[in-house]
């Protein structure tokens, strides 16, 4: 896994607040970032994806939560908007800090009923496709080093060559993942070769 900028405050965020939602695109890596800091805090891991876990959340989002014993991680809650409920009550009852840490793809509607349910319960934070910082593992931020006169520092020297792969290649994970630059989306090799694939 890629060391991510978000972590550190994802963690503060967990210490001081008793529930944390995590946003972002699909595949952002939101997942694979929780259930790592799950298993760093000894945090219970449940996902919506499963049948069984969403059947069991939708049908009685107050005995769902109820029973969860000690912090835990949902992930895709906008599967199952009436836990936002389920969740607030819970913490109105007991609020120790990192009890919840919830994801859900970024999506209106399901951000703005999470933070109308969880007000001033929730810190909101948003996790974007990988920095190319993050993807070199250099722990430093070229977009903070814009703001401090750092910039060309961080460009490493004879680094133009590899620019337009490293843009075209971008930032999802599940993308970086592909070896061939033809398997990947937009690439010349997936257009439509005919109007009928459109």
């Amino acid at each position: 896994m890629f060391p991510r900028y978000l972590k550190p405050r994802l963690t503060i965020a967990l210490n001081r607040s008793p529930v944390v939602y995590l946003t972002g695109a699909r595949q952002a890596g939101k997942t694979t970032l929780v259930r790592r800091l799950a298993g760093d805090r000894g945090m219970a891991y449940y996902t919506l994806d499963d049948p069984a876990v969403l059947a069991a959340a939708r049908a009685d989002p107050v005995g769902f939560v109820t029973g969860l014993a000690g912090p835990v991680v949902i992930d895709e809650v906008q599967r199952a908007p009436d836990l936002l409920l389920a969740v607030k009550m819970a913490v109105d009852l007991d609020r120790r800090p990192g009890r919840f840490l919830l994801t859900g793809s970024v999506g209106f509607k399901s951000r703005s009923e999470a933070a109308a349910a969880l007000v001033g319960r929730a810190e909101f934070l948003t996790l974007r496709p990988l920095a190319q910082s993050e993807l070199g593992s250099s722990g430093r931020n070229f977009v903070a080093g814009l703001w401090t006169g750092e910039a060309r520092e961080l460009i490493p020297s004879g680094n133009g060559p590899n620019l337009i792969r490293r843009v075209c290649a971008g930032g999802y994970p599940p993308f970086r993942a592909r070896t061939k630059p033809t398997a990947r989306p937009g690439s010349p090799a997936t257009w439509p070769h005919s109007s009928s694939a459109t």
